[in-house]
């Protein structure tokens, strides 16, 4: 029996916007759905792989459990798009522009689709979603052009989330559809190597083949390179082999004090990467370059991706030397703190391995003033988190208060 709704609020489109302090409305039902039980309803993604940046006429298929949609009720999906215009009745199509479009196995319900900050909502109306049912969601409509998939490859979900009975109250479904964004065509090998070495000391050559989107590894990616060094004396193979779009060369030794590089050739493909700068010499015994990412953020706030995409991308992909996820505090992103910060602790100790790739234990403190956002680090294995939005931390002084006598770092 469909719920008893005041007249008023029958068959009101929902347009999701975004809140002040960096928020959205959708990240308010978010943190609040998923700590609630499920509701029935299943979700796939059709395809549920592609390659970075391409085209695609992507599809998701809801499909309603027991006890269905009722009349004027409404299913949201979360997705990486931005930019998708709605298809109507009055639309007038162009060229190059994707559109979204929704369409039931059952002919009776009327849906009437919103798309917003990258929200996808469907307005159930006229007859209720039925058990068994499926709705599809066009990303998009093959009236219009392909979407482009997102330029960085991850792993990219799609929460659903029904509002069953038009009581503006949004619930999950079990288990989220996830689109796999894999690199493309390989366009340039990444070649790294220390900044700082000693004459006659061997050390390790990196490279990898990366698309031409967002730097994305190209895995399928095999060929012969040939290696050209600056130094006239070095100790290297003139041609190695790269499988797996991967390539670890250890005992390469530069003799030649200086600056050098070495350039990594596949005449074949038309693929080449050259290292940076090489310093032989150039620093006292014992000092080195080293090159990291000390501010970024994932899924648990307003980044993407899990963790372990995130550290994995520092370690094997930008071939990093130290990282830190400095995700924020003040609990009005995806997440509440609460939620995330035991195991960002977790994680940065898992990844860290000294001499080989250090991690920290960080977070981002938002000041939302003149004073700007904060980055602390802790030099430990742990430490406390301090939000902005707390009255005994809510000012630099009062933060770096707390962090006297703490083992810790604080970027002003």
């Amino acid at each position: 029996m469909d719920a008893v709704v005041p007249a008023i609020q029958l068959g009101v489109r929902k347009a999701w916007r975004r809140i002040e302090f960096g928020t959205r409305e959708w990240w308010r039902e978010y943190r609040r759905f998923v700590h609630e039980p499920p509701v029935p309803g299943e979700a796939w993604l059709e395809p549920e792989e592609v390659k970075a940046g391409e085209e695609v006429y992507l599809k998701l298929h809801f499909r309603a459990g027991p006890g269905g949609v009722g009349r004027y009720g409404h299913i949201a999906v979360e997705t990486p798009f931005r930019d998708l215009k709605p298809l109507t009745s009055d639309t007038v199509l162009r060229a190059r522009t994707p559109y979204f479009s929704a369409s039931c196995t059952d002919p009776r319900p009327r849906l009437d689709v919103t798309f917003s900050d990258g929200i996808a909502d469907v307005l159930i109306q006229g007859y209720p979603l039925r058990e068994g049912e499926v709705v599809t969601l066009n990303f998009a409509d093959p009236l219009g052009n392909p979407i482009r998939m997102p330029e960085v490859s991850m792993r990219y979900p799609f929460p659903v989330a029904l509002d069953l009975d038009n009581s503006g109250r949004y619930r999950r479904i079990a288990s989220f559809p996830v689109l796999e964004v894999t690199g493309g065509h390989p366009r340039c090998l990444y070649v790294v190597a220390p900044s700082v070495v000693r004459s006659g000391g061997p050390f390790q050559l990196r490279a990898l083949a990366l698309d031409g989107r967002d730097g994305n590894p190209s895995p399928g990616y095999s060929g012969k390179v040939r290696i050209i060094c600056t130094d006239p004396k070095a100790e290297v193979p003139r041609e190695v082999e790269v499988r797996d779009g991967k390539l670890l060369l250890s005992g390469v030794v530069l003799k030649t004090s200086g600056v050098h590089t070495l350039t990594l050739v596949d005449e074949r493909d038309g693929l080449i990467g050259q290292s940076p700068p090489i310093g032989v010499d150039f620093f006292p015994e014992g000092w080195g370059a080293y090159f990291g990412d000390v501010h970024g953020h994932n899924e648990h706030c307003d980044g993407r991706g899990t963790i372990d995409e995130y550290y994995l991308w520092a370690r094997d992909v930008r071939f990093l030397d130290f990282c830190a996820l400095t995700n924020h505090v003040e609990g009005a992103k995806r997440l509440p703190v609460d939620d995330f910060w035991e195991l960002d602790i977790a994680k940065a100790n898992e990844y860290n391995f000294p001499g080989s790739f250090v991690t920290f234990v960080g977070f981002e403190w938002g000041g939302w003033t003149v004073w700007g956002d904060k980055c602390v680090y802790y030099l430990g294995e742990e430490g406390p988190y301090f939000p902005a939005n707390e009255p005994d931390s809510d000012t630099p002084s009062k933060l770096f208060a707390k962090l006297e006598g703490m083992d810790a770092i604080a970027v002003p």
